[in-house]
């Protein structure tokens, strides 16, 4: 996520943290909050973000 974005996106238990080089910070709970921030704060297509998320929780185990 974050090459696609230029973003710090961090997998926490349960959520995301979504961080810009300014500072700007978000937290997410769920995949369309991420996709929102993600969209949102680097003008990425929200359809990508949803795709790669869903691409790197199949390549995880146990995702």
């Amino acid at each position: 996520m974050s090459a696609l974005s230029g973003l710090a996106v961090r997998p926490a238990l349960g959520i995301w943290t979504v961080a810009s080089a300014t500072g700007r910070q978000r937290v997410c709970a769920t995949v369309e909050d991420l996709a929102d921030a993600v969209s949102e704060m680097a003008g990425v297509d929200r359809q990508a973000v949803v795709a790669t998320a869903l691409e790197a929780a199949s390549a995880t185990p146990g995702g």
